[in-house]
């Protein structure tokens, strides 16, 4: 037995040691993603973003993003209209529902060019041979994992993308009817995720990062509901110590840092880290009934997207708030103004109702 496989086979006893505790204690897991869910029902899918490269591989189309009230091309910013036509907009979905997912954002690609890349059918040169270079991934019997080079992309595939990235998503989203409530009579939920981040290199003025986000399901005054999302950064290359509310005009979200002395989050084990480190290490933090009850009040006050969705959360309803994804999300951006040279190695991610200490 190698050591990697004893050192996972360890980690896999302590862990079922802890969930029997935790059992005992009348804690429940509510989600968890692996590299088994993954493989055994679970979804890879990449997304075309932003960019669109053509059938045969040799190009890429830039595409129309709404910016406020406005349609623009990436990049350029020229004026789309006010209505463009489909094939210009940005392919972007909610990954699947009720499974684990592996989510691939903008690298223009979709699934079935994926496999033709696989296949070996990106000509020497040729756009898709370049993502094929750049990117990769691997379901293996222990973790799951992915890299991206960024300097080996596209030029085109390196053009700003506002409010967004090229980004990597790894976890589980709720269908509605599938949405478990949040927290039960004198619970909390647990948030916890083990893995690595062997390489981290950046120059320029390129980031990359990691974050454990989980989305929420909140009522509204009026009896609606809309989205929440609480964002925890747990590597960031530039010290993350402030903690905010803002809106990208579709959704609220909430940013923290997995640290002390935090109002929408209780750290539990592990801290932000600055710097990459070789084997998967434990993170985990609270959300309880204090937490998002700040959250939501904070939402309230200062970040209401436009339009429709202006309608403020009901935060004496905390009781119907329900779990809408749990996910670990490397976001990589300003890639036209350096480079992004990342590995990431997930174990598992999962998510515990446990009873409020």
């Amino acid at each position: 037995m190698s050591m990697k496989t004893t050192r996972k086979v360890l980690l896999y006893v302590l862990v079922a040691i802890g969930a029997g505790q935790a059992a005992a204690q009348g804690a429940a897991t509510i989600v968890e993603s692996d590299e088994r869910s993954l493989d055994q029902g679970g979804q890879v899918e990449f997304q075309r973003g932003v960019f669109r490269v053509n059938p045969d591989g040799s190009q890429v189309t830039l595409l129309c993003i709404q910016v406020g009230p406005k349609w623009q091309y990436v990049g350029s910013q020229r004026d789309c209209g006010d209505t463009p036509p489909k094939e210009l907009r940005r392919e972007i979905e909610r990954f699947p529902d009720d499974k684990t997912h592996l989510g691939i954002l903008n690298l223009g690609i979709d699934n079935g060019q994926w496999q033709e890349l696989r296949r070996g059918k990106g000509s020497s040169g040729s756009v898709l041979a370049a993502i094929g270079d750049a990117f990769s991934y691997q379901i293996g019997t222990n973790d799951v994992r992915w890299h991206l080079d960024s300097a080996k992309l596209p030029r085109e595939l390196r053009t700003p993308i506002p409010g967004a990235a090229i980004s990597v998503h790894f976890g589980k989203n709720f269908s509605d009817a599938q949405r478990p409530q949040l927290f039960t009579a004198g619970t909390t939920l647990l948030v916890e995720s083990m893995f690595a981040l062997p390489k981290a290199a950046t120059n320029g003025h390129a980031h990359t990062g990691l974050t454990i986000a989980v989305d929420m399901e909140v009522p509204t005054v009026g009896g609606r509901n809309r989205i929440l999302t609480m964002i925890v950064n747990v590597f960031h290359p530039d010290p993350r110590g402030k903690e905010a509310v803002r809106s990208d005009g579709r959704v609220n979200f909430g940013s923290s840092y997995l640290g002390p002395g935090t109002k929408y989050v209780v750290a539990v084990a592990n801290r932000q880290k600055t710097a990459p480190w070789q084997r998967p290490e434990r993170f985990a933090f609270r959300l309880t009934r204090e937490n998002v009850k700040n959250l939501i009040e904070e939402a309230n006050k200062h970040a209401n997207p436009s339009g429709k969705a202006r309608e403020p959360f009901d935060v004496s309803r905390l009781n119907d708030v329900r779990l809408s994804s749990v996910t670990l999300r490397n976001e990589n951006r300003f890639l036209d103004r350096g480079t992004v040279d990342v590995d990431v190695v997930v174990d598992y991610l999962r998510a515990v109702r446990e009873p409020a200490r």
